[in-house]
């Protein structure tokens, strides 16, 4: 799953959403991805991306978050939805990949 945070998020506000996420025992590992990260992911995965869409880039900064059982997944995704936490735009589970 994914947490996403708003474009003018600061710093400090996604730092502490890492330390909640971190502190979480529900959740076995939490990797953070800046919007340069995601950027440079998308094309890798899609290729050459139009100047119109990187300029500037849209993607938001987000943590990847790991669930430590799987069967807690949804109701991890709906306890940081409902923490409102400063900062985060969206809870969002990602596609699955075979």
């Amino acid at each position: 799953m994914n947490v996403y945070f708003v474009t003018h998020a600061t710093h400090a506000q996604e730092t502490l959403v890492g330390a909640n996420l971190r502190r979480d025992p529900r959740v076995e590992k939490v990797a953070f991805i800046s919007k340069e990260q995601a950027l440079a992911q998308m094309q890798k995965r899609l290729g050459k991306l139009p100047k119109t869409f990187t300029n500037p880039n849209p993607l938001p900064d987000a943590y990847t978050v790991s669930p430590a059982e799987r069967s807690e997944t949804d109701q991890l995704e709906v306890s940081i939805a409902r923490s409102h936490w400063p900062g985060v735009a969206d809870v969002g589970l990602r596609a699955c990949r075979k």
